[in-house]
């Protein structure tokens, strides 16, 4: 059975359509820091704001959203990454893409892409309790035990309920 390409289908089909997205100005990876955690020019992200709701567009950017989800249940991480960047530099405020984008990168080993992106959930949403656990589980996993602690804690404090913190 032939794998199914997403980097070209994604790409090409987001890069047809360039109206009122954001890109950013580099890219995580070329990212220096002399800590775990970026440091990013808060202006790096803009959404055109005039440009008018489309409907359309929106159900089409959950669909592929919903696919990216669906690689990463199936451990397709790459394949996953792949369509969640094509959605950030379309639109780079979408919290539930950037949390996924977060998991992709802890799934890969990637802990200071993961702690980025749930950073920037935390800038867009402070009270983004699922994003304070996964930054959590980066810092563990980078020897940062007090650190860890500290983003459970925010996490339980915002949802108590919250089971993965």
């Amino acid at each position: 059975m032939e794998k199914f390409d997403h980097s070209y289908h994604v790409a090409n089909h987001f890069d047809n359509q360039q109206r009122g997205f954001c890109y950013p100005k580099e890219h995580v990876e070329n990212a220096s820091s002399t800590s775990p955690i970026h440091k990013r020019d808060s202006k790096e992200c803009e959404v055109d704001v005039k440009r008018p709701y489309d409907k359309y567009r929106e159900n089409e950017v959950n669909f592929w959203l919903q696919s990216s989800h669906q690689q990463y249940e199936m451990g397709n991480y790459l394949d996953a990454k792949v369509i969640c960047e094509a959605i950030y530099k379309k639109n780079c405020l979408r919290t539930d893409n950037l949390l996924l984008l977060g998991a992709i990168h802890f799934q890969m080993g990637n802990f200071n892409e993961c702690i980025y992106f749930n950073e920037q959930c935390i800038q867009i949403d402070p009270q983004f309790a699922e994003a304070y656990s996964n930054l959590g589980n980066a810092l563990k996993e980078l020897g940062d035990v007090h650190g860890a602690i500290r983003f459970y804690s925010k996490s339980i404090k915002i949802k108590p309920t919250f089971s993965d913190a």
